[in-house]
Formats: structure tokens, C-alpha cells, sequence
């Protein structure tokens, strides 16, 4: 038994809805041949055309167009134009679209969403315009040659869990300025970004985000943050040097486990506690001031610290626990 028609008119390799009323038309399908039929090629939606003597305006993409049955793999289509008319990047829309490189988005797009171009692994460049206001949850998980972000919007305010989780050739990124929060794992492995510049009105990184960003060197926080989750820098072999923002009181479990380039570290006077593991393994840490009002250092703390010779410990610690300064070899002197 056939599906139900999924368009009204094929012109130029591209099947629409036609929606009379209102002169616009909407992406689609021929599901009776997409077993066999996939989009290909370099595709260039238009903005509009004429049909039977009356022009429609394209105005949005039906989801899961480019998707093979089974979720296969679309590994035919290389690049997408995307007309200006477009507000939502639906959910799941490029989907493993494995061979797509280049999409050139319309100047109103104001949604991308979740999933919208995960697994598209030759995809090198996304640039988007100043009306953008979402991005959903691994909206670029796993684009691993992409290279090249500009989202400039200054209506986008979260960067959501996994958005570029596993895009390894990621070298830069600059977070829009009014993003407040940077969700789980968002740039976890993104192995070759060696620069981010954040947005002042950054207030908490959650768990994992830059875990194993092992080419980024430096971070400047901005002065707003009072929240880093556990393991937000973990693995950041390249990291040597990080200033920590007044405010943030906890050094949380394992925040710079691994770091072993990590050289010095000021943790800032309304720090109250330090998390187990929070610096194990930081092989070069030689400098680290305890400032008053810290009353635990946690288990592990700088496990494996060893180039760390001398560690001032203030009155208002209570307890050290078990192993804190474990295989921390050069360490000679505790005050």
C-alpha cells in the first residue's frame, strides 16, 4: 500500500508541499521512492519559484527529508543552500548526513534543532546570521572535520549539553556574549581547539565541557562565573595557565585532572572547599596558593603533583583527607 502523497510538485530535483492560501511552499519527499531516492549533490533551495503562473515562497523544510529509511546513512547530498525565508533547522534534519561539506544558511534562521546536524563528518564550516536564538542539544555531535564556527548571535544564551561533543578539528570558538551557560559536555574531545574566548556573561560550565581539549593553553574566565562543574577541564593536557574568577567557591571533583601542563594556579579568596582529584596528575603545578576560609582539601587533591615543592596551608583548614598529596614527590614543606 502506497504512503499518503507527501508533496504536490517536483521542479528542479526538489519536492514541495504548495500551500495556496498563504503563497508558500514547504521542502519535502516522495516517500513511495525514498528507498531509492535520497537527495544528491550540491542542492540549492530557492527562495521562491512559479507554479502555474503563481509565485511561492519557500518557508521552511519538512524534518527527516534527508534521512534513509532504517537511519541509514545519506551519504549522497554535498552541500545545501538554505533560503532566507527558513526560520527552524528542525530536529534531526541532517542527521548522518555523512558526505555533506558546506551548508550556506539562510540569513533568518532563528532555530537549529537537537541533533540538527549530528554525525555529519565531512561538514568543515557553519556560519550563522544575528538571528539566531537556539541551538539544540548535539546539534554538531560528532562533526569531526569541522573546523570553522561563527555564531555571532546575540540572542543565543545556552550552549547546550554535547553541541559540539567529538569535533576534533575544531581549532577556535568564540561563545556569543550574552551565552550565560556552557551545558555538559559541549566541547568535550574536541582535541585541536587551542583558543575560546568567552562571553562576559558566562555564570556556569557544567560538567565535562572542555573535558580532553588537550591543545587549549589558556582560559580567562569572565568574572561572573560562580559555578565550574566536576570535570569541566579535565584531560586539558596543554592547559599552563587558568585565572579563576572571585566568587566561585567550590574547586570542584576532578576540575583539572590530568592537566599536566598546568604551571600555576590562583584560586580566589571565596573559594570555601576543594574537590577530591581536583588537580591529580597536574605533573608541572610548582605554585598554588590555599587562601583563608578553604576548610577541606578532599581526597587526592594533588595526588601525582610532582613538581609541587611547597604548599601553604591556612588555619582555617579543618581536615586534609587521606592521600591528598599523594606521589607528590618534590613536596618538602607544608606551613
Amino acid at each position: 500500500m502506497p504512503h499518503p502523497k507527501t508533496y504536490d510538485v517536483l521542479i528542479d530535483g526538489i519536492y514541495y508541499y504548495l500551500c495556496e492560501e498563504s503563497k508558500t511552499a514547504i521542502v519535502s519527499n516522495d516517500m513511495d521512492f525514498f528507498d531509492s531516492y535520497e537527495y544528491c549533490g550540491d542542492i540549492v533551495i530557492p527562495d521562491s519559484f512559479c507554479y502555474d503562473g503563481v509565485s511561492y515562497k519557500v518557508d521552511s523544510i519538512c524534518s527527516g527529508i534527508f534521512q534513509r529509511p532504517g537511519n541509514r546513512d545519506n551519504s549522497h547530498m554535498t552541500s545545501i543552500t538554505i533560503p532566507d525565508a527558513v526560520r527552524t533547522i528542525a530536529d534531526q534534519l541532517f542527521l548522518n548526513c555523512t558526505a555533506l561539506k558546506s551548508v550556506k544558511l539562510g540569513k533568518g534562521i532563528r532555530y537549529i534543532g537537537a541533533n540538527a546536524f549530528a554525525g555529519c563528518t565531512a561538514l568543515t564550516t557553519i556560519k550563522s546570521d544575528n538571528l539566531l536564538r537556539y541551538i539544540g542539544a548535539n546539534a554538531f555531535n560528532g562533526c569531526s572535520d569541522l573546523k570553522e564556527v561563527c555564531i555571532s548571535s546575540p540572542l543565543v544564551s545556552i550552549i547546550e549539553e554535547n553541541t559540539f561533543l567529538g569535533c576534533a578539528s575544531l581549532t577556535s570558538f568564540q561563545i556569543p556574549e550574552n551565552v550565560t551557560t556552557i551545558g555538559r559536555c559541549a566541547f568535550q574531545g574536541c582535541a585541536q581547539l587551542d583558543s575560546v574566548t568567552m562571553g562576559k556573561q558566562i555564570q556556569v560550565i557544567r560538567e565535562y565541557a572542555f573535558d580532553g581539549c588537550m591543545a587549549l593553553k589558556e582560559l580567562m574566565l569572565p568574572e561572573k562565573i560562580d559555578t565550574i562543574r566536576f570535570s569541566a577541564f579535565r584531560n586539558c593536557k596543554s592547559l599552563a595557565k587558568v585565572t579563576l574568577p572571585e566568587g566561585l567557591t567550590k574547586i570542584d571533583d576532578d576540575l583539572f585532572n590530568g592537566c599536566v601542563s598546568l604551571r600555576k594556579v590562583s584560586i580566589p579568596t571565596s573559594v570555601q572547599s576543594i574537590g577530591y582529584n581536583a588537580f591529580r596528575n597536574c605533573s608541572s603545578l610548582a605554585i598554588i596558593n590555599i587562601p583563608e576560609g578553604i576548610s577541606l582539601i578532599s581526597y587526592a587533591t594533588f595526588w601525582g603533583c610532582s613538581s609541587l615543592t611547597e604548599i601553604s596551608i591556612p588555619k582555617t583548614v579543618k581536615k586534609i583527607d587521606r592521600e591528598a598529596f599523594m606521589q607528590s614527590k618534590s613536596l618538602s614543606m607544608c606551613i
